[in-house]
């Protein structure tokens, strides 16, 4: 394997590993968020508290960090050595 492909293929997938776990628990924390008594007052305003709102950015970065597009690389050949001439 070229190790310029295996690096570009697990800098990708790691972060669309990242990307999927940051928007799952922000999914899943959004939801629990529902189901807690809140004390605090929104400070915001609206139909989410603090925390649903911490909640929708992690969902927010974990989509981009999923769906960003991996940096392009071209990689050169590696150079030849002359052939050795009779020694």
């Amino acid at each position: 394997m070229r190790p310029g492909f295996s690096i570009i293929f697990l800098t990708t997938l790691i972060g669309a590993g990242q990307g999927l776990f940051l928007a799952l628990y922000g999914a899943v924390r959004f939801g629990v968020e529902f189901l807690r008594a809140h004390d605090a007052s929104n400070p915001f305003g609206g139909p989410f508290v603090l925390e649903q709102w911490i909640s929708l950015v992690a969902i927010a970065a974990g989509i981009y960090l999923m769906l960003r597009q991996a940096p392009v690389v071209t990689l050169k050949p590696a150079p030849t050595l002359p052939a050795a001439q009779g020694a």
